[in-house]
């Protein structure tokens, strides 16, 4: 977690923690040079203090070349054992993306402290509900399909799914009555379970090179 520099690989090494992070081009240029795909370079702060790191590069099926940084200088960890780890963050990169870009949580609806509070903590709340709603209705599709020959898993479709808690969640939030309230639930799981999408093993998604500074308008919340 956080941006590779060299105060951050500092504190990790000071305080004994292992880490594997991901580095860009021109963020050292011995990484950038070095041709072996495992090699020992030297990080360098403007003190001219230097810290040893491990350097691993291999070539994602996308052509592009892969660096990554880390502390463990164990020759039985070989390059495969750090993709394998590496590819480990891809659910907490998927739900930054959900956070981010389906529930909008820097799309504030006001500037004041108590505004952005209340959007952010409300947004985190809704992602938790998704994520328990979302699993019960999972074991749903996994049971209707379990006897179907399909070629690929189907899950349950989160774009769909956060359109559905935007519209409907409210109402269950202001029933008071425990009997309906678990009906409305009930009929969320079933309608979220009628919306499914393939999962397609070892797809890739470009890098986008060029992000948008800001994604949000001010006071322009989609569907709130």
């Amino acid at each position: 977690r956080g941006y590779a520099s060299y105060d951050l690989v500092k504190m990790l090494n000071d305080a004994r923690i292992s880490f594997l992070m991901r580095v860009r081009r021109k963020f050292n240029t011995q990484i950038d040079v070095a041709k072996e795909s495992d090699s020992i370079i030297l990080l360098t702060d403007t003190k001219n203090e230097s810290i040893s790191v491990r350097v691993i590069k291999f070539t994602l099926d996308s052509g592009e070349t892969e660096m990554l940084i880390t502390n463990l200088f164990d020759k039985k960890f070989v390059e495969n054992s750090f993709k394998e780890l590496y590819f480990k963050r891809w659910p907490i990169e998927t739900k930054y993306d959900e956070l981010k870009n389906k529930l909008e949580i820097e799309n504030f609806s006001g500037r004041t402290i108590t505004s952005v509070k209340q959007d952010f903590y409300a947004t985190m709340c809704l992602s938790n509900i998704a994520s328990s709603l979302y699993w019960d209705a999972q074991k749903q599709v996994e049971y209707e399909r379990r006897d179907k020959d399909n070629k690929y898993e189907y899950h349950v479709n989160v774009n769909h799914e956060i359109g559905v808690l935007k519209d409907k969640f409210i109402y269950v939030l202001i029933n008071f009555d425990g009997e309906k309230r678990n009906k409305l639930l009930d009929a969320i799981v079933s309608q979220l379970s009628r919306k499914v999408v393939p999962f397609r093993p070892n797809r890739t998604v470009p890098r986008n090179k060029t992000p948008r500074n800001s994604k949000f308008h001010h006071n322009q919340k989609s569907n709130c």
